[in-house]
């Protein structure tokens, strides 16, 4: 999905853990939330809505009672306030994905959330693959990835945290 944001930038939702977007819950729905949550298998999820900011202007997009993005302008200086509360210490998943056949147009990305983020086209696998350990030690090192995975053609190559 995308939105368009009226000054012109695009917010594209086409993955998970995005910086810029945020799931909230009505005060006034929190205990009833909070009620259905006992069973994780089936909760209420009807009172989850979803916002949205511009990384430019710094609008919130806001998903309404009837489900159409409401937008509101920030006042000043837009800061980004949907971020994590654990700002640059929230561990984010790495991904790494190489395919032969020029799949989408290109044969291979590394990307992850941290750091304000990565997002690297690579025509060599082997640098790739180089590239991706070494993103993968560093955050390792800063106890900062959620999940990693390195594909070559839908094979798995490497797999962090490993499967039992």
């Amino acid at each position: 999905m995308k939105i368009y944001c009226h000054c012109g930038h695009i917010i594209p939702d086409i993955t998970d853990f995005l910086p810029y977007k945020a799931h909230f819950i009505a005060d006034q729905d929190w205990d009833d939330y909070n009620e259905s949550y006992k069973n994780p298998w089936d909760y209420d999820s009807s009172m989850i809505r979803t916002c949205y900011q511009c990384t430019e202007c710094g609008r919130l997009y806001f998903d309404g009672q009837d489900r159409q993005l409401i937008c509101f302008v920030p006042e000043g200086e837009a800061q980004q306030v949907l971020k994590s509360v654990r700002g640059q210490d929230w561990p984010t998943p790495l991904i790494a994905i190489w395919h032969d056949s020029r799949a989408y147009g290109l044969n291979g990305y590394v990307t992850h959330n941290s750091d304000g983020g990565i997002y690297e086209e690579f025509d060599d696998w082997e640098t790739m693959k180089k590239r991706y350990f070494e993103v993968f030690n560093k955050l390792y090192a800063l106890k900062r990835v959620r999940s990693a995975f390195l594909k070559h053609n839908e094979k798995t190559i490497h797999i962090w945290p490993p499967e039992n």
